[in-house]
């Protein structure tokens, strides 16, 4: 014979595997993950060559100064 709680862990463990917003907010947080290294990808490349560029003219300012 099945107690009241074993009937409404029954209910709830069903409710539970019938549940799909679990995997849905999974996909989501992949997305987000994918999304946040795409950024930092492009930031990581965007800042080094800012700063190549950056550098080279201050090299070329300084190795052209009259000074020099």
């Amino acid at each position: 014979m099945r107690t009241g709680r074993t009937k409404a862990a029954g209910r709830m463990l069903a409710a539970f595997a019938r549940d799909r917003s679990g995997g849905v907010a999974i996909e989501y947080g992949l997305v987000a993950g994918l999304i946040f290294l795409a950024i930092v990808a492009a930031v990581h490349l965007l800042s080094q060559n800012l700063m190549d560029n950056f550098w080279n003219k201050v090299s070329n300012a300084v190795a052209n100064s009259p000074g020099s």
